[in-house]
């Protein structure tokens, strides 16, 4: 099904030109949502990244996400702000990526929404 405006229908295949972004849960699943490029700077909206295959497609963020750069758990590059897991632990200040959680492990010190080693 093509989706021709910007709603809540979830079973879009394919989108039109005025509504190019098209945001699945994961790469496997084929309808997603239609958005237009002014819903985001990035191309994606928050807690999604975009297909590094495909132009114009996004996939879901883990849930603790709020930015990233794949799927999983360890690919947070921002934590949710509405979360408990607010911290995200990484192994590097410049260009972080890690996971998400309540507190700093033992071995990490927080600094601002960051847990470094």
């Amino acid at each position: 099904q093509e989706c021709s405006t910007n709603n809540t229908n979830t079973n879009c295949i394919q989108c039109p030109p005025t509504l190019p972004i098209h945001h699945t849960a994961t790469p496997t699943d084929l309808t997603g949502l239609c958005l237009p490029t002014s819903a985001t700077t990035s191309g994606c909206p928050s807690n999604t990244y975009p297909s590094p295959s495909q132009a114009n497609k996004c996939y879901s963020c883990h849930t603790d996400c709020l930015t990233c750069t794949n799927s999983d758990q360890s690919d947070c590059t921002s934590c949710s702000k509405t979360s408990v897991k607010a911290l995200l632990v990484t192994s590097k200040q410049q260009d972080p990526q890690g996971v998400c959680m309540a507190a700093c492990p033992t071995s990490h010190y927080k600094n601002g929404w960051l847990c470094l080693p």
